[in-house]
């Protein structure tokens, strides 16, 4: 494939000692990419059969399966990314964050507040607009 070995490992090291390599990995080809969006294309269907509400608790356990490895991950991204602990335990909050606000969208009242804050956000943005042209 191109003239590379077809099983080319690499290694991702720590960046404040490289001399730990905190994950090893193989090239991907063009097939494996062919054969992912293979895979998603055949999960499509269930997926899009889910109703909302069911996609809600699948991103709440996400989130809950985040949360309680919140450490475990936090320690894995600062050897990762040479980042303190601090900054990596902000990302992964964040990340628990996120799924836990995307899967509060699909409640009805969770559909409500976000409808609101989203016309606060138009509407400001519009009455901002006229103003800056007075």
């Amino acid at each position: 494939m191109g003239g590379l070995p077809l099983w080319k490992e690499f290694q991702n090291r720590n960046p404040a000692d490289t001399r730990e390599v905190v994950a090893e990995y193989t090239l991907s080809f063009k097939e494996d990419a062919q054969d992912a969006i293979q895979s998603a294309s055949k999960a499509f269907p269930g997926w899009a059969a889910t109703t909302p509400v069911g996609r809600g608790r699948i991103l709440s356990k996400v989130s809950q399966i985040l949360d309680s490895r919140k450490a475990e991950l936090s320690e894995l991204l600062t050897r990762e990314e040479g980042k303190t602990l601090t900054e990596s335990t902000g990302e992964v909050q964040r990340a628990i964050d996120i799924f836990r606000f995307s899967a509060g969208l699909v409640t009805p009242s969770g559909a409500r507040h976000c409808h609101t804050m989203l016309q606060t956000i138009f509407s400001s943005r519009r009455d901002s607009r006229s103003e800056s042209w007075d």
